[in-house]
């Protein structure tokens, strides 16, 4: 049982000491005479340690942090603000050889243990706990609400086929009553007809019988006489059935139901009773980005805009095509293939580390903008089509296909979601990778077209009224810039320390905005190739900005330097 409650001492393993402090740095439990010689060598003397009773106190996550690299078995040196991950020297020569913010370890944790920075966490941790309380409490009352909306919708139907119900007795006794009016009548209108044939048929029979008679026994004058009378007699039944001809009185009556067409439209048109649909109500909640606020700020070394240039890597120049080559949209990928959209020819294209350049497939429509879902994966904006498209690069195909049924324009990538520009509704749309309408953001400006997104704020141009916008994620206005030298602004990007680039396509230019939006610097002008500079793109990982006319398909590919 005591080997179960005690650690024994690293060191003295075969002698089963009991241990009373823990090494995080020697990840060892030592004794009390190894802790005195722990404390006095010159390797170990600046290690704080533990007691082993408050190890024992240690969540499981803290037990499981790991104080060396677990592939080389080498300590921590260094820390990737990129892969949010600390690394050994040799992970950096091996794995991290392309990123470029390594930061020290040791300055990275500086005030990680500070009061102020573990208020911070324990501020957001309880900014965190407050919103999952909050979203419990309101996810409850929806439950309720629900369960309300559905009893209420029962009723509603039910009662709607009650008035419909009644509606349809009302009407169907008044059709009744008027088949009833229109029978008798009609009934009293042939019976008179017919009584009055019935007479004049008995006194033509009798006419008939009585010629009958004085054709066998009467003498020639008698017959004479009796033959006006009878002519008469047939002139005036002759006169009379003329009579009633030319009033119609001979025409046969019938009976027959119209249905009214509004009814018939109803019985052939209704094809359900109704539809259900949900209506999205979006809660008001301050959902704290630990990511964007916190973890970052203590591993970015300063990196202001002041210190920040440009170092020409490449010139590209794009094949031509039927059209006019109109570039809107690029993009780096990590192993240096550069990605266009080609929206006047409807092509994807693609140019190399040597700047060799080829069409890589054609599109069914004007692609709009193009974002990198994965090292072999794009995600690209079919304007016309109204759709995102998924393209495996490597095989030049179409994977998946998203209808997001509005005109879409600019895209970004953030963890895995999709935000896309539908400027025509005034919306930003969230999706998942499986085309899943996660939220819809509302931000009105018909050219608001081009997006990026970093640290939980959207980010976009207006070539309209040649602002640069940040917003939140509540769509709540951070900040806006505008400024002469900026003018028709359309690329956007963002570097690892949230600084921002835009492309000027009438001013001919690339400027620079400090992530507050105050500060800002020009570092591209028509002096570098720019003319009508639309697209634009930066690549977090490799450090370099890819910049792209409009037309005539020159680009240009930089490294930016610190």
């Amino acid at each position: 049982m005591a080997s179960m409650q005690n650690h024994f001492c690293d060191i003295c393993v075969e002698s089963h000491v009991v241990a009373v402090v823990w090494c995080p740095d020697c990840e060892e439990f030592l004794c009390p005479e190894c802790s005195k010689h722990h404390s006095r060598a010159k390797i170990s003397r600046e290690h704080t340690t533990i007691t082993v009773a408050d190890y024992k106190k240690l969540p499981p996550s803290f037990l499981s942090i790991r104080y060396s690299c677990s592939d080389h078995n080498e300590k921590f040196e260094f820390y990737c603000p990129f892969h949010k991950h600390p690394c050994c020297v040799k992970c950096v020569n091996e794995t991290h050889v392309d990123c470029r913010n390594l930061v020290p370890l040791h300055d990275a944790i500086k005030g990680a243990k500070t009061e102020n920075g573990l208020l911070q966490i324990d501020q957001e941790l309880r900014s965190v706990q407050k919103s999952l309380n909050d979203i419990y409490e309101n996810c409850s009352s929806n439950l309720q609400k629900l369960e309300k909306q559905k009893k209420t919708s029962c009723d509603e139907i039910v009662n709607i086929r009650h008035v419909i119900n009644q509606r349809l007795d009302k009407l169907e006794g008044a059709l009744q009553e008027e088949l009833e009016e229109k029978y008798v009548a009609a009934k009293t209108k042939t019976g008179t007809l017919l009584s009055d044939i019935m007479n004049q048929r008995g006194t033509v029979n009798g006419v008939i019988r009585d010629l009958e008679i004085i054709k066998k026994v009467a003498t020639g004058f008698q017959i004479f006489m009796i033959v006006s009378e009878i002519e008469n007699t047939i002139t005036e039944r002759v006169q009379y059935l003329e009579e009633l001809h030319e009033a119609g009185s001979l025409d046969e009556l019938n009976l027959q139901l119209n249905v009214d067409p509004a009814l018939m439209s109803f019985m052939k048109n209704a094809f359900s009773f109704g539809t259900i649909s949900y209506h999205h109500n979006p809660i008001s909640l301050d959902i704290l980005s630990l990511q964007g606020e916190h973890a970052e700020t203590i591993v970015r070394p300063s990196n202001t805009i002041d210190k920040i240039k440009l170092i020409p890597k490449q010139r590209i120049q794009l094949p031509k095509s039927e059209n006019v080559t109109g570039i809107t949209g690029c993009e780096i990928l990590n192993d240096g293939q550069l990605l266009f959209v080609d929206f006047d020819n409807k092509r994807l294209l693609s140019a190399d580390s040597q700047s060799k350049s080829n069409e890589l497939m054609k599109l069914s429509s004007s692609p709009r903008d193009i974002a990198i879902v994965d090292k072999n994966t794009v995600a690209i904006t079919l304007r016309d089509d109204q759709t995102v498209v998924l393209i495996d690069v490597k095989a030049s195909k179409i994977v998946k296909t998203f209808d997001v049924t509005s005109p879409c324009y600019g895209i970004d990538r953030v963890e895995d979601k999709l935000v896309v520009r539908l400027n025509h509704i005034g919306q930003f749309l969230v999706l998942n990778l499986k085309g899943k309408i996660l939220s819809r953001l509302h931000i009105s400006g018909y050219y608001i077209q081009d997006v990026a997104l970093f640290d939980g704020k959207i980010f976009c141009t207006n070539c309209e009224d040649h602002h640069v916008y940040c917003y939140d994620m509540n769509g709540d206005l951070l900040w806006k810039y505008a400024d002469e030298n900026l003018r028709k602004p359309f690329g956007i990007g963002e570097d690892s320390h949230g600084n921002i680039y835009v492309a000027g396509r009438e001013t001919n230019n690339v400027l620079l905005i400090s992530p507050d939006g105050h500060r800002t610097k020009e570092l591209l002008t028509s002096k570098h190739g720019l003319c009508d500079p639309y697209a634009l793109h930066v690549n977090k990982t490799t450090n370099q900005l890819l910049v792209c006319n409009e037309f005539g398909g020159q680009a240009f590919l930089f490294d930016i330097a610190n």
